[in-house]
């Protein structure tokens, strides 16, 4: 499988239901595919996870992404929602705060 590129400007979610159209799979058959229940595939598809499960990682992997990509977007996007959970990410947060405010002046 070759790895699949995540697009930057969309959410993780996002880049699942890019790729899950350009391979024309529904949510139903990638549930199968993935060993996860129908609701799961929807909630992963539609809604930017907060945390990274093994649901998750599968559903990823099934699309083409690796689990490094998945992982890392979803921290980014953690960090863009404002949600933190290590001193790591609100450090990242607070930079670009730091810079937002320097470069609105």
């Amino acid at each position: 499988m070759t790895k699949r590129k995540l697009i930057p400007e969309l959410t993780l979610s996002q880049n699942f239901r890019l790729a899950m159209t350009q391979k024309g799979l529904t949510f139903r058959a990638l549930a199968r595919r993935c060993k996860i229940s129908d609701d799961t595939a929807y909630r992963l598809g539609e809604r930017t996870p907060v945390f990274v499960t093994d649901q998750l990682i599968k559903f990823g992997k099934a699309l083409g992404f690796t689990e490094r990509q998945i992982r890392d977007k979803a921290a980014q996007d953690r960090i863009a929602r404002k949600f933190v959970y290590s001193k790591k990410e609100r450090l990242y947060q607070l930079v670009s705060e730091l810079i937002e405010l320097f470069y609105s002046k």
